[in-house]
């Protein structure tokens, strides 16, 4: 197989991967997050292989940023409405209006680093507070910084773009297996102290 039949053989099996966990996650914490990362690349995929329409340097930092917010409380959400407005008024300002696209990925990274610093709060109050390691989270995260790496690369550029691909998109495929089978609530992902 060439290296561009493995490139979209990849890419088509993990965009059809990563549906399986949103529905696994339904009516869980995470669910509206699995959602989005389910539906972001098949949008981009239709909209430009139907419509010859470029839309994924908005659509990431947009759905990036409601991934942010759907890992947040209903609590949190109601307390600081005119703040999620005005932070999601600047992704869409910044998705529609920047021509420099290293500004987009720079909005999916700190989207990202907010993520990771949520759910590793999360991570860190149930091993403090309840002595347990939740091996979900923890995937999670790594799932993350495999996504971080991938967009520091397209970035700065530090190693060669395609054999970075196929490394963690093999790892993000991986990834996508795990959260189709667990639950953050399955008993077998946490260890207690």
């Amino acid at each position: 197989m060439d290296t561009s039949k493995l490139y979209y053989f990849l890419l088509l099996l993990s965009t059809v991967l990563w549906i399986f966990p949103s529905i696994r996650q339904y009516k869980t914490h995470f669910f509206f997050f699995f959602l989005l990362l389910a539906i972001s690349d098949p949008i981009i995929l239709i909209t430009g292989g139907l419509f010859r329409l470029s839309i994924s340097s908005f659509i990431y930092p947009l759905s990036s940023a409601l991934m942010v917010i759907s890992l947040l409380d209903i609590a949190t959400l109601r307390k600081n409405k005119l703040g999620l407005v005005l932070y999601l008024l600047v992704i869409v300002y910044i998705g529609f209006l920047t021509s420099e696209e290293n500004v987009r990925r720079y909005v999916v990274v700190l989207n990202y680093f907010i993520i990771i610093f949520i759910i590793l709060k999360d991570f860190i109050v149930a091993f403090v507070n309840d002595k347990k390691i939740n091996l979900f989270l923890l995937m999670l995260i790594f799932y993350l910084f495999t996504s971080l790496l991938k967009m520091f690369n397209l970035i700065i550029g530090f190693t060669d773009a395609i054999a970075f691909f196929y490394i963690t998109t093999f790892f993000q495929i991986l990834f996508g297996f795990f959260f189709s089978i667990f639950r953050e609530d399955n008993p077998k992902v946490v260890i207690q102290f």
